[in-house]
């Protein structure tokens, strides 16, 4: 009975470990529960075949381990950072271009 305790426990060790971890997480209000919940029904309804939905189903759905549920959300989290940072780069050429477009129409009416 030893032995089968033993290595029943090793194999869970990883999913405990990543619980706890994600719970922790969770408990640490607005920014780390509920924007991403927020920012995880977006994606998740753009984009399902790439994002997951929220930690919290992950963590209800008996499919997933906990320790693949925290591998799969850092990844989205990851792929979220970049789709986000690439907005913000698309839109900050665009108000670029835009300023210049002004400035140029500026200058080419004369001043009276």
């Amino acid at each position: 009975m030893l032995p089968a305790l033993a290595a029943f426990s090793d194999l869970r060790a990883p999913d405990a470990r990543a619980l706890v971890e994600m719970s922790h997480k969770l408990d640490q209000g607005f920014v780390h529960f509920i924007l991403p919940m927020i920012v995880d029904g977006i994606f998740h309804k753009a984009a399902p075949w790439l994002f997951s939905s929220s930690i919290v189903r992950m963590m209800q759905d008996p499919s997933w381990r906990f320790s693949d549920t925290q591998k799969k959300k850092r990844v989205d989290r990851g792929l979220q950072t970049a789709v986000l940072l690439a907005l913000v780069a698309a839109a900050a050429a665009a108000l670029r271009q835009a300023v210049r477009w002004l400035v140029g129409c500026m200058q080419a009416v004369p001043v009276v």
